[in-house]
């Protein structure tokens, strides 16, 4: 059903009549319902150097059971599974650095929206 997405956002704030700016890191948990394409739950945090860990289990703890959640390496690990069975929840997590992908065979080719979709 989800994807859990835990990034650092940079803002911009202008202050005084100078437009001086300075940078303010925030954290932004987001919860992404792949099937239909939105976004299920926006979690906010002013502690940038919070625990993702923290606010991803806490994120967990409202999802529905049989939901299966998507992300990165920072999750699989085996107390967060842990986590996720108790919500009787599924991970699909990736566990090296890098992720390769290799094209078998090409199906179709078609434009779409002033691109090409493959």
């Amino acid at each position: 059903m989800g994807l859990t997405l835990t990034e650092t956002v940079p803002q911009q704030v202008a202050h005084s009549e100078r437009e001086k700016v300075a940078q303010i890191n925030r954290e932004f948990t987001a919860l992404y319902d792949l099937g239909r394409g939105l976004c299920q739950a926006l979690h906010f945090s002013a502690d940038a150097a919070a625990s993702e860990m923290t606010r991803a289990k806490a994120a967990v703890a409202a999802l529905a059971p049989d939901t299966l959640l998507v992300g990165d390496r920072l999750y699989c690990t085996v107390e967060f599974f842990g986590t996720l069975r108790g919500q009787q929840c599924w991970g699909l997590f990736r566990r090296n650095r890098l992720v390769g992908l290799h094209k078998l065979e090409r199906l179709r080719k078609r434009r779409h929206g002033g691109g090409c979709l493959e």
